[in-house]
């Protein structure tokens, strides 16, 4: 919570905001490892380094955390800088919540991609979502 608290005061956006204006609710599982929760389905997917093996021999002091939260911000909308992050990012479905069986296969199925095409994969992940959200979820009234 605090971290997030800060995150927002510096102008990054954290937790909190992601969830309020796309409806993802973010959890770090640890470097390198984020997983994304749809508010409107509890639809669950995972986002990784394709290559955790960059993570992996480094010691947990507070400069060494600090370094890996930058180099493993698969959210970061700055492009790849030599050894500043993964090139290729996999995505992982978890649970599939209220849109079991309304996605469509690309989401269904663990997939790599470059990074650099994060901002339309997660265009797309979210139109889909949504679309199933109003559709499927939604009361009709």
């Amino acid at each position: 919570a605090a971290e997030a608290a800060a995150a927002s005061r510096s102008g990054r956006w954290g937790s909190e905001e992601l969830e309020a204006f796309m409806g993802l609710r973010w959890d770090k599982q640890r470097t390198g490892v984020h997983r994304f929760t749809h508010t409107g389905t509890g639809f669950s997917f995972q986002l990784t380094a394709a290559d955790q093996s960059q993570f992996a021999d480094r010691a947990d002091d507070e400069e060494t955390r600090e370094r890996k939260r930058r180099e493993s911000d698969v959210m970061s909308g700055n492009g790849h800088r030599a050894g500043a992050g993964a090139d290729e990012v996999s995505f992982t479905p978890l649970e599939f919540g209220k849109a079991e069986g309304y996605l469509p296969g690309y989401l269904s199925e663990a997939i790599e991609f470059e990074r650099n095409e994060m901002p339309e994969f997660i265009g797309r992940v979210l139109g889909v979502l949504n679309q199933v959200a109003a559709e499927h979820v939604a009361p009709r009234t």
